[in-house]
């Protein structure tokens, strides 16, 4: 959300939107798995180093749409994996999630091996 429109709200009392997008969390990492396969870093170099391995742990699995803005979680989502990849000189980076049904939440996991 753009930060001069939060402000306004907050002043006027009123609350923020919700989303009512449906987000697919499964398209969304099998994208930003993709997009970091793809990425390079400042020296033109493969972000994903060769001794590292990206494992997508949401491909095949169902988990429910859940509301919100799609570029926004995936750029939330691609903004984790590539500083986790920026941080890790072996090992694995993991996309993951999973659905808490009693809270209505699906929470999303970037795990990496690196250093932190």
């Amino acid at each position: 959300m753009d930060l001069a429109q939060h402000e306004k709200r907050k002043r006027d009392g009123k609350p923020a939107p919700r989303p009512t997008t449906p987000v697919n969390f499964c398209a969304i990492a099998n994208e930003v798995a993709t997009m970091t396969d793809m990425a390079v870093d400042k020296m033109n170099k493969p972000l994903l180093r060769p001794s590292v391995r990206l494992v997508n742990s949401l491909a095949g699995v169902q988990v429910p749409l859940m509301p919100g803005d799609p570029q926004k979680c995936t750029q939330l989502v691609y903004n984790l994996v590539t500083n986790a990849c920026k941080f890790t000189d072996r090992g694995t980076v993991t996309i993951g999630a999973r659905f808490e049904k009693e809270q209505g939440v699906l929470e999303v996991d970037v795990i990496d091996t690196g250093k932190g």
